[in-house]
């Protein structure tokens, strides 16, 4: 990682820092999509989840990571593309989503997405280092503090010295070493069957259960809508379509990127199934009671110590390209939209797009060895970006011609972004205070949050046509 980011030539501006200038491919993009996509949930809770449940572990992560990159590329990805270039050409530029909100509606609009997304990448940032440290502690026994901190130290690193740009590269190196880890037990697995020892390839899958195995409930499908929504505009996708250069397909870059998906959550079936062929279950993932049992176990099956080192490699590389993706936007919300419009800092753009990255990185760890657990707080900031966060984007990007929205548009988008944020305060505090309450729960209350936001939106848009 370090020798790929130092072959970078070095940036000397924000949007080179940040977007690489503007001039990527529609491939590379693809593969930096789906490599800030597939992270140690996508990797190592979806196999786990269909290990311990069948194919209806697919609803978790796999089902709603494909779904929104699918809504991404035939819906948003031109739109965000075009929008970013047209402002472009107007000499805004624009960096962030939080300064695209801002110019569409407003200083408060945008300090308040700015807040949402720091919080969520630094909380996000958190839980892929805690995936790494204990992983790296039930099977390598390294202490989970020192691995925290020697992996957060190496992504800052790579990632300070040549910016989204080095993060792009790295992404490449990162999702062929993915692929490769999880190629690694199917190819013992292949040798195997062809000896007759015993297992089968080609029957792997059909030990997760048959069809009706797969169907979900109704939490399961109110789960899949929530992350749905909040994940269509994660500020990753933001950057990566406005980082395409001009005259590049931003959707035929995110199909790409989605096909990359879709072999990857393939291989991660077969590999689930094959375990199940192994004897793994249920009852091995309770007993051990957190991420990564399966993959863990499937690596000591494995027995060859440069195999289990291709494997843990294939899961170091799918955490850091996604740890490294939300730092690189997270920073930029931090640095342009927190920091510079609210203080008087003498420091260059690049020095402080720098110093916030290693705030985010600092934050990050802090949260990760303080806790060690923070799925409730992602959960929070999936339900902020859902409640508050979707609708004046998509709205933002569906006005005619990629203009800016008029005053009506604008006013009801404030509107409906506060009552969002309030809706999803109220009804994620006030149980904590007082637990008789009878109010909904997630992800029941995320979706009464958006609808509350949608109906405001409506009626403020019509009052403000009068």
């Amino acid at each position: 990682m370090l020798s790929t980011s130092s072959t970078i030539s070095p940036v000397q501006s924000p949007a080179g820092f940040y977007l690489a200038n503007r001039s990527l491919g529609w491939w590379l993009v693809g593969v930096t999509f789906a490599a800030s996509w597939f992270g140690a949930s996508s990797t190592l809770v979806t196999l786990d989840a269909l290990v311990t449940r069948g194919w209806n572990g697919l609803w978790d992560i796999a089902i709603p990571s494909l779904f929104s990159c699918v809504v991404i590329a035939l819906v948003l990805a031109r739109r965000v593309s075009a929008w970013c270039h047209t402002r472009e050409t107007e000499g805004c530029g624009v960096l962030s989503m939080a300064q695209a909100v801002g110019l569409a509606y407003g200083p408060a609009g945008r300090w308040g997405l700015a807040v949402i997304i720091v919080l969520a990448s630094t909380t996000f940032m958190a839980a892929q280092l805690v995936a790494l440290g204990q992983v790296a502690e039930t099977f390598l026994h390294w202490p989970l503090i020192a691995t925290v901190s020697g992996f957060g130290a190496l992504v800052l690193v790579y990632s300070i010295m040549g910016g989204y740009r080095a993060v792009v590269v790295t992404d490449v190196a990162q999702l062929a070493l993915v692929a490769t880890g999880l190629a690694v037990p199917l190819a013992v697995f292949g040798v195997m069957s062809v000896y007759g020892e015993g297992v089968s390839l080609v029957a792997a899958p059909s030990l997760l259960g048959d069809g009706a195995t797969w169907q979900p409930n109704s939490v399961q499908l109110g789960t899949v809508l929530t992350f749905v929504l909040g994940w269509i505009v994660a500020p990753e996708m933001w950057q990566r379509m406005q980082s395409l250069a001009p005259g590049q397909d931003a959707r035929k870059a995110a199909l790409w990127g989605v096909a990359l998906l879709m072999g990857l959550f393939g291989l991660i079936m077969v590999l689930a199934g094959l375990a199940s062929q192994l004897g793994f279950g249920a009852a091995d993932v309770t007993q051990h009671g957190s991420a990564g049992v399966v993959w863990g176990a499937l690596a000591q099956w494995v027995h060859h110590p440069g195999l289990q080192t291709v494997m843990l490699l294939g899961v170091v590389c799918a955490i850091a390209s996604t740890l490294d993706s939300t730092l690189n936007v997270g920073s930029m919300v931090l640095a342009t939209d927190v920091w510079a419009p609210t203080f008087k800092v003498s420091l260059s753009p690049l020095r402080l797009s720098r110093l916030a990255m290693v705030a985010m990185m600092v934050g990050a760890w802090v949260i990760a060895v303080r806790f060690q657990d923070v799925l409730h707080i992602l959960w929070l900031s999936a339900d902020f970006y859902a409640s508050v966060v979707a609708l004046p984007v998509v709205v933002l990007l569906c006005q005619p011609n990629h203009q800016l929205p008029s005053k009506a548009v604008a006013r009801a988008g404030r509107w409906a972004m506060g009552v969002g944020a309030t809706v999803t305060v109220v009804l994620r505090v006030l149980p904590l205070a007082w637990p008789s309450l009878a109010l909904p729960t997630w992800p029941w209350s995320t979706l009464w949050a958006v609808l509350a936001s949608t109906l405001t939106f409506v009626g403020v848009w019509r009052l403000a046509r009068r």
